[in-house]
């Protein structure tokens, strides 16, 4: 839900990147990087794991409950099944996941890292 503070309406998003060697998220508000951390911080093992430590850390480091997120984008490798590599879990298994543990109801978009990635690195190269 956006925040109304001194007339100017505040956008908070959560980005979750969901890695085969590490996790990854971040919080922005109004495009500004709030809060940024690895999933391998808090334990050693992430590999395909939604980064839940991160998350919760980022959250209380920000100030910011899980509700005043307007929108959640996944970014992560799916194979042509929609499985993730190396697991047989689905994208919708892991959105479902998430939705539960910290209930969310809001928009969750999915982006695939090999597109993001380009698409990145089109924008830093000036063209």
């Amino acid at each position: 839900m956006s925040q109304i503070c001194n007339y100017h309406i505040k956008k908070a998003v959560l980005g979750i990147e969901i890695g085969k060697y590490d996790s990854y998220c971040c919080i922005l508000v109004d495009g500004q990087v709030i809060s940024c951390l690895r999933e391998a911080y808090f334990c050693s093992y992430s590999m395909y794991s939604v980064p839940i430590n991160a998350i919760k850390a980022c959250l209380k480091e920000s100030s910011i409950h899980i509700n005043e997120i307007d929108q959640i984008v996944l970014c992560l490798e799916l194979k042509s099944n929609n499985t993730i590599p190396g697991t047989d879990m689905k994208y919708k298994d892991i959105e479902r996941n998430f939705r539960l543990k910290f209930h969310y109801y809001g928009p969750i978009m999915h982006f695939d890292k090999s597109i993001l990635t380009a698409k990145i690195s089109f924008y830093y190269s000036r063209y």
